[in-house]
C-alpha cells in the first residue's frame, strides 16, 4: 500500500522555531498539570503562529504571556518555569531575527 502525499512544508517554515515550542511541550507533559488541555492548546497558538517565519513578535508575546499565565494558575513547579521561560526567550530571539 503506497504512503499518503505528504505536502513539503511552507517556504519560510521554521523549523528551529518549531523545534523550541514541541521542546516546552514535552516539559510540560512529563509533569501531568492539571488543565494541560489549555496548556497545551496555547503551545499550539504559538506554534501555529510562529512555524511558517511569519510570526508577529506582540502577537507571540501576548501567546507567551497566556502561558506563563497557565503554568502560574495551574502551579507549575517553579524550575519547569524557569525552564519554559527561557525556551520562550529563545523563541522570541529566534522571530525577533527572521522578521529583521
Amino acid at each position: 500500500m503506497p504512503l499518503p502525499y505528504v505536502p513539503p512544508p511552507p517556504p519560510n517554515y521554521d523549523p528551529n522555531a518549531v523545534a523550541v515550542v514541541e521542546s516546552i511541550e514535552r516539559t510540560v507533559q512529563q509533569l501531568h498539570p492539571d488543565r494541560q488541555g489549555e496548556i497545551i492548546a496555547i503551545l499550539n497558538a504559538i506554534e501555529c503562529h510562529i512555524e511558517e517565519g511569519q510570526g508577529d513578535p506582540g502577537v507571540l508575546r501576548h501567546l507567551t504571556d497566556a502561558l506563563v499565565a497557565m503554568a502560574a494558575i495551574v502551579r507549575l513547579d517553579a524550575r519547569a518555569v524557569t525552564l519554559i521561560t527561557r525556551k520562550l526567550d529563545r523563541l522570541h530571539d529566534r522571530v525577533d531575527q527572521t522578521r529583521r
